[in-house]
């Protein structure tokens, strides 16, 4: 099911924190961007929300692939 509506970045980080996402947590992703409903700014959009999410103390740990 696709969304047409894209999220805000702070509508991510409250579904985020809803989640048990804690500031100053540790938080690993491994996801594809496509699979993610669309959301404002696109890949960096998330990547802020992420890094805001869990603040300046939190640890993001990330998967990257290089082509």
């Amino acid at each position: 099911m696709k969304m047409n509506k894209s999220l805000s970045k702070n509508e991510l980080i409250h579904q985020l924190l809803n989640l048990g996402v804690q500031p100053g947590g540790v938080l690993v992703v491994h996801t594809a961007f496509s699979k993610v409903a669309p959301i404002e700014r696109g890949p960096q959009g998330l990547i802020e929300a992420l890094l805001d999410g869990l603040g300046a103390q939190g640890t993001l740990i990330a998967r990257t692939l290089m082509g």
